[in-house]
């Protein structure tokens, strides 16, 4: 009889770690700024992709990855990656829901100061899963960066623009319905990047 429980509570627990606790949702995003470095004017055409982890029951955010890229002050190609998690920590994103309404904080720190604010309207969307799920299809707000770094690591930029996300679907449903992992999908993310001739800042420890 215990070994019949045991291995009842043995395929109980193979059971739970076999689900699914979460899905992800890739964004387009785009957020030009304008500002100084020191005192010299500067325009920063700043794209990415925000990689949202949420939580499947109630859409909790469990993790996020923020990919920004575009040229330094140098005219090269590079970009930098920002997790909420793990390897730099750097990332600090907020999600709440007000009826129909997500708000969507960013809070980036590090040798990055730079602070958005973004609003969507969520409805039920094929993410690649069974059942659809409540995501705004896009977001929109503001940026503001405070004498921080964005592509550039001798470039202290204090400025501001506006934001946007939109929800990439194609690539959405496909990491969702393949099974992929966060690490995966911000790891193809990149090597698209460098297929592209962008190369990772390197941040001074």
């Amino acid at each position: 009889m215990r070994k019949l429980l045991a291995l009842f509570v043995m395929l109980v627990v193979l059971g739970v770690c076999a689900q699914s606790y979460g899905f992800l949702v890739v964004y387009n995003v785009s957020c030009p700024v304008k500002g100084v470095d020191d005192t010299t004017a500067v325009t920063i055409p700043l794209k990415g992709y925000l990689v949202l982890n949420l939580d499947d029951v109630d859409g909790d955010l469990v993790d996020a990855n923020l990919i920004l890229y575009g040229k330094d002050s140098d005219k090269n190609k590079v970009y930098v990656v920002l997790n909420d998690s793990d390897s730099n920590d750097f990332l600090d994103i907020s999600i709440q829901r007000q009826g129909e309404q997500v708000i969507v904080g960013i809070d980036a720190g590090g040798p990055f100061d730079f602070e958005s604010l973004m609003l969507g309207k969520v409805k039920a969307t094929n993410v690649g899963l069974a059942d659809k799920q409540d995501i705004p299809g896009s977001l929109k707000g503001v940026i503001a960066v405070w004498d921080g770094i964005l592509l550039d690591t001798g470039q202290d930029v204090t400025a501001t623009g506006n934001i946007s996300a939109t929800n990439w679907s194609g690539a959405t449903k496909y990491i969702n319905k393949e099974g992929w992992t966060q690490d995966q999908t911000v790891t193809q993310l990149r090597t698209d990047l460098e297929d592209k001739g962008y190369e990772a800042v390197v941040l001074l420890p």
